[in-house]
């Protein structure tokens, strides 16, 4: 919802605020705390959600010599906390967020964060402790970065909303070399604790930073240390039965939409017209069916990936919706790349970008301030395809070659996906490797990237482990930390900031996700059915016909169609320039080779081209060093 800036032991340039100017169209402010390490200077753009008054502008201190903050994201749990405090003798001036999380550090310290519902990045200066301390929200929502280095000669350090800030301090900016790998490998970012700018790092999902201002770090690490404040709740002892599960997620759910409807804004939806935004769609409709409602979705007529009937039955389930659809242009696509890519700050291996782009301008231009999105659901109930292999091993571990067999008759039937797909995806699944190799290995069986120099090594960057309840647990939780998840709450971020929007991912409040997992990796594939507890659970707000879905397309583009066409002439040219900035990493034969039997139709589009694409406009927007 805002754009933040903090930084120690020297004075930063308007830049380092203003380029986020789109995050916080409403506002702007700056304080300076003295320190013994030198002024931490505070900057703020705000985009105002709760409490509109000037009051509630940041940075935020309740009084001389107090700690001040800057803070990114909503606390929806912000009127209870108030409450308790106000018991213990706290005294509000406004109607804010902002200052009830800064009470709730003057009274708790650290022990606050467990206390918060919702999405946050924040920093307090506290000159009562001499400390800068940083935090961000269980599963990254919000966004924070961090660089330490010199300034002037001085130790430095600083954090920010985007990375883009901090290349106005940074040294010129060099590739991550295993990052980028990764990206033309796989098409896999913010997955680990590195950015494809070296040294340039984020504060991982669920961390803090903790800086002791009196006196400067001896060391990079000294000054970036990160401490975990929250992990995912070990695998459940017990599985509860299907109707008790079900039960218990749809109020879950209920609870979640409550909560992220809170504004003093306007409030609409993402609607792609899958079972995720779907539901939430029709949640809100039951829960605030007086309310003047909006979705916004993008629609292509005509191609496999339009998804406008299911839209329509959305809008016609729920009366009273405001439908706004919107059909994005390849001609355009080529117009907007350097906005996407500068808003973006890292690579992205899709197009589908594009899509959410339009989604978010469309709801700016129809005045929506916070738009709710299903970001998460797939991660959390296994809603990708590839996933049923997880769910087969686990079959087979738990129930028999014959369970397994029967499962994948009955998949064969609900979908239509064949046994020869399906038995790939068990081999990887069973495979005695880790899940990064695995997708290595699917990738090199599909002839993906192959022109990527060292193409043979797994993911270059390291990512945590993750242990669960069997193959698809594990796989849930490794895609919600680490693989998926993160990255899919980057392109919305931006895509929503870039519009002065605030989006919100329902199926992401912890709650929800605690009560998900303890039953959803046993619960999720059934009689062939992808998604099953969530279906059951969100049945109520679903029309007949995405419920009844069995199909998968995701949030997609005609991609490949726009490559063989309408971009053709201008994937060739940015394919050509892209050989010679990405050289070090790519074998120019083998990109020209790919790059001809992909666009002829001799070869499958894997999707490879376009991450070349994105990586060298990236590298050329930021003026980037790849050697």
């Amino acid at each position: 919802m805002c754009g933040l800036w903090a930084s120690v032991g020297f004075e930063p340039p308007a830049a380092a605020i203003d380029r986020v100017a789109h995050r916080g169209p409403d506002a702007a402010g700056s304080l300076d705390v003295p320190s013994p390490l030198g002024p931490v200077a505070l900057r703020f753009r705000r985009l105002s959600i709760f409490d509109l008054d000037a009051r509630a502008s940041q940075p935020m201190r309740r009084g001389p010599a107090r700690p001040a903050i800057v803070f990114n994201g909503a606390i929806y749990n912000f009127r209870a906390l108030r409450q308790e405090l106000e018991a213990a003798g706290h005294v509000f001036t406004t109607m804010s967020d902002t200052e009830v999380l800064l009470a709730a550090y003057e009274e708790w310290g650290t022990a606050c964060l467990p206390r918060l519902d919702g999405m946050f990045a924040f920093i307090i200066a506290d000159p009562r402790r001499n400390t800068l301390f940083a935090a961000r929200d269980r599963f990254g929502i919000k966004p924070l970065y961090l660089w330490a280095g010199r300034v002037g000669g001085r130790a430095a350090v600083a954090f920010s909303s985007e990375i883009k800030q901090l290349l106005t301090v940074a040294p010129p900016p060099r590739a991550h070399r295993a990052a980028l790998h990764d990206f033309l490998m796989f098409g896999t970012t913010d997955h680990g604790a590195v950015t494809c700018f070296d040294g340039i790092v984020p504060v991982r999902p669920g961390h803090s930073v903790e800086m002791d201002l009196t006196a400067p770090p001896q060391t990079t690490a000294d000054a970036v240390r990160q401490s975990a404040w929250y992990r995912l709740p070990p695998p459940p002892t017990r599985i509860p039965p299907a109707d008790e599960a079900i039960a218990a997620l749809r109020e879950r759910f209920c609870t979640s939409i409550e909560h992220h409807l809170a504004a003093d804004v306007p409030v609409g939806s993402c609607l792609s017209g899958g079972i995720d935004s779907s539901a939430i769609v029709g949640a809100v409709a039951t829960l605030r069916p007086a309310a003047e409602r909006h979705a916004v979705s993008a629609i292509f007529p005509g191609e496999a990936v339009d998804e406008s009937r299911y839209v329509t039955a959305v809008a016609t389930r729920w009366p009273g919706l405001v439908s706004h659809r919107v059909t994005p242009d390849p001609t355009a696509l080529v117009d907007t790349l350097d906005a996407l890519v500068w808003h973006q700050d890292e690579p992205f291996a899709s197009t589908s970008l594009f899509a959410q782009w339009n989604v978010f301008q469309e709801a700016r231009r129809n005045g929506l301030t916070v738009m709710l999105d299903g970001q998460g659901a797939d991660e959390v109930f296994a809603g990708y395809r590839p996933m049923y292999g997880a769910a087969l091993a686990d079959r087979l571990k738990r129930a028999g070659a014959g369970a397994a067999l029967a499962d994948m008759k009955s998949l064969t039937a609900a979908s239509g996906i064949g046994a020869m797909r399906q038995g790939l995806w068990l081999a990887a699944a069973l495979a005695p490797v880790a899940v990064t190799t695995r997708a290595r290995g699917l990738a090199r069986h599909l002839g993906a990237a192959s022109f990527v120099r060292d193409a043979a090594g797994d993911f270059a960057v390291a990512t945590p482990a993750v242990d669960g309840d069997g193959a698809l647990d594990t796989l849930c939780r490794r895609m919600l930390t680490s693989t998926s998840v993160p990255m899919l709450l980057r392109f919305e971020d931006r895509n929503s900031m870039a519009h002065g929007i605030e989006a919100r991912v329902p199926f992401l409040d912890h709650h929800l996700v605690e009560t998900a997992l303890a039953f959803a990796a046993r619960y999720d594939v059934v009689d062939g059915q992808s998604k099953w507890v969530l279906r059951q659970a969100v049945r109520p707000y679903l029309p007949d016909a995405v419920a009844e879905r069995r199909d998968k397309i995701g949030f997609a583009t005609p991609e490949e169609r726009w490559f063989k066409g309408a971009l053709r002439p201008a994937a060739e040219a940015a394919i050509e320039q892209a050989v010679t900035t990405l050289s070090p990493l790519v074998d120019a034969d083998r990109v020209r080779r790919q790059m001809r039997e992909q666009l002829d139709g001799r070869r499958r589009y894997d999707g490879s081209l376009w991450r070349l694409w994105s990586a060298s406009l990236w590298a050329r927007r930021f003026n980037v060093s790849v050697a």
